[in-house]
Parts: C-alpha cells; sequence; structure tokens
C-alpha cells in the first residue's frame, strides 16, 4: 500500500478552498430572519400599531432597512449583524403589535365603564323615591 503524502502548500490550498463553504455553512443569509420581520411589521401595521405604537413600529422599519442593507451587500461577514437586527425588528414590530391591541383593550374597556356609569345615573334619575 502506498501512502500519499501532501507538500504542506497543496494541504494549505485545500483548507483554503474549503474555509469559505465553511464559512458559508456556518453563517448563512438571514433570509428567515428578514421574511419573519417583515411579515411581523404587516401584522402589527394591520393592528394598527402604525398609530398606537408608532416609535416601536419607525424602530422596527429603521432595523429591517439596515438589515436589508447589509443583507444586500452580499458580504457573509456582514450576515450576523443584519440577523441580529432583522430579529430586533420583528421584537419591535410584535411589541408595537402588543402595545396596539392593549390601547384597543383599553379603549372598550373605557367605553364599558363610560356606559355602566350611564345606566347607573339612569337608573337613579328613574328610581321612585324611598323615603316618602
Amino acid at each position: 500500500m502506498r501512502t500519499l503524502y501532501l507538500p504542506a502548500t497543496m494541504t494549505a490550498l485545500v483548507l483554503l478552498a474549503t474555509a469559505p463553504v465553511s464559512l458559508a455553512r456556518d453563517n448563512p443569509p438571514p433570509n428567515t430572519e428578514i421574511v419573519a420581520a417583515k411579515t411581523a411589521i404587516e401584522q402589527a401595521q394591520s393592528a394598527g400599531a402604525s398609530e398606537t405604537a408608532a416609535l416601536e413600529m419607525n424602530s422596527a422599519r429603521e432595523k429591517l432597512d439596515t438589515a436589508q442593507a447589509l443583507y444586500a451587500k452580499g458580504k457573509g461577514r456582514d450576515y450576523p449583524q443584519a440577523r441580529r437586527l432583522a430579529e430586533e425588528a420583528t421584537a419591535d414590530a410584535q411589541l408595537a403589535q402588543a402595545r396596539a391591541a392593549a390601547a384597543k383593550a383599553q379603549s372598550s374597556l373605557d367605553e364599558v365603564n363610560r356606559s355602566l356609569r350611564d345606566l347607573h345615573e339612569e337608573l337613579q334619575h328613574n328610581a321612585p323615591d324611598r323615603g316618602s
């Protein structure tokens, strides 16, 4: 059996040639995270978050824009930052959506309380005087 020995330069070339493949596998593009951020922003907007949680919505949009710009550069070294920003954009959009839901719930509660107060006043006004 014959043993094959590679010179050091050949070994180095093989390692260098396979390094980008390994890096790409360990650092995939943030496609999923960007799609998730877009979806979360659309859902928050549909829930009325642009009016009730404008700060969070603006933050989500800015982070998504930056993540997309980093991704568009097409350089793998920017992918971790793009991924992190897309994940933060998703979280900001989800917070905005939660705040919109809370604002709607508070508005409904206020309306119910007004109705109860009006009903109570009407009952007191129409109640027969018990002291006579």
